[in-house]
């Protein structure tokens, strides 16, 4: 995917820093909440209403870059998919036309549907959740330092935790992507052949086997679909329990420094919420990333695809290799005048 992202570097790029611009403004305004504890403790009633204005304009302007970064987001996802599928569409007519009529055409519908929709879904709005919540990570841990060092450390060593939990799980998450890869192919193969007989069928008076197909299809969905969700929120689940305990880690340094006198009273305001979006977006960025990663498997299969292309360009649909068991003559004299145009 490297390749497409590096096609349109521009939109992603500036896509990529209103992303990074959002998570500094929140963590900005996070900070804010110790100063706000604090006068709330000191009854300083007009700086407490200043803080609340500032946390709130903050947070509005984050709203506002939000807005102008969707849009440049969703429209560099959409040419990167449209060049997927011109990629797709270039290896299928380059083909040999014996290697193309080994599969239904449902197979190859499958490559220019299903799996770009599964290479956009886990694939390139993965990619974008993963630089916005790893904005939110690295912001979050300067200023855990900038409250003190130790809360910096402990936190990092947290981090790596969270992390190791699910890299230790990625072969299994990708498993289950395939598998729906695999389950959609299957499941168009079975709806393609009843639709296609629908004729034969309806002579014998025999259309209830469409649907009997379509439900041996939408099962074989099921199952793959299911048995994914299940590998994913086994994961989900040991991320969660070390995440919660990481995030109480930390209230826990933050009240002993307050108690050694090194931080204030609000300042667990502060660190709660930097430690949340600090240990959520790790356990958020090590799914993603497994998910990101899971997409190696259908570029696989794409690069199979270009592996059938012939070698030779100048060789297709020379007058002479006109088959008429495949193509009627008017196919070919309609080759021939492109080929005379051409030369």
């Amino acid at each position: 995917m490297h390749k497409y992202l590096k096609q349109h570097l521009f939109s992603v790029g500036c896509a990529c820093l209103l992303l990074l611009t959002n998570s500094f403004l929140q963590v900005f305004a996070a900070t804010k909440m110790a100063n706000l504890a604090n006068a709330l403790i000191a009854k300083n009633i007009n700086l407490f209403g200043q803080l609340l204005m500032l946390i709130f304009l903050l947070w509005f302007i984050s709203f506002i870059i939000s807005f102008f970064e969707s849009y440049i987001e969703e429209s560099a996802t959409q040419d990167i998919l449209t060049d997927i599928r011109n990629d797709i569409a270039t290896a299928l007519t380059e083909m040999p036309e014996s290697d193309f009529q080994n599969n239904p055409v449902d197979y190859y519908e499958s490559y220019l549907q299903n799996d770009v929709n599964l290479i956009q879904r886990e694939g390139v709005n993965t990619f974008f959740r993963i630089v916005r919540f790893s904005g939110n990570a690295i912001f979050a841990l300067i200023a855990l330092y900038l409250y003190s060092p130790i809360l910096f450390i402990t936190a990092i060593f947290l981090v790596v935790l969270i992390v190791l939990v699910p890299r230790l799980c990625k072969k299994y998450l990708s498993n289950g992507v395939e598998e729906i890869s695999k389950a959609n192919e299957k499941f168009l193969k079975y709806t393609s052949s009843g639709l296609h007989g629908y004729e034969t069928l309806f002579v014998f008076n025999a259309l209830s086997e469409i649907k009997k197909l379509v439900d041996t299809g939408s099962s074989i969905l099921k199952k793959a679909n299911v048995h994914n969700t299940i590998r994913r929120s086994i994961v989900d689940i040991i991320t969660s329990v070390v995440n919660i305990g990481s995030q109480l880690i930390i209230l826990g340094i933050t009240g002993f420094l307050h108690f050694k006198g090194v931080l204030s009273a609000g300042a667990i305001l502060s660190t709660a919420e930097l430690a949340t979006k600090v240990f959520d977006s790790a356990g958020i960025i090590n799914r993603y990333l497994a998910q990101l990663l899971s997409t190696s498997g259908i570029f696989a299969k794409f690069s199979k695809l270009k592996n059938l292309v012939i070698p030779n360009k100048s060789l297709i649909w020379h007058p002479f290799q006109c088959n008429l068991r495949h193509w009627n003559l008017e196919m070919c004299r309609f080759h021939i005048l492109v080929l005379e145009q051409q030369y």
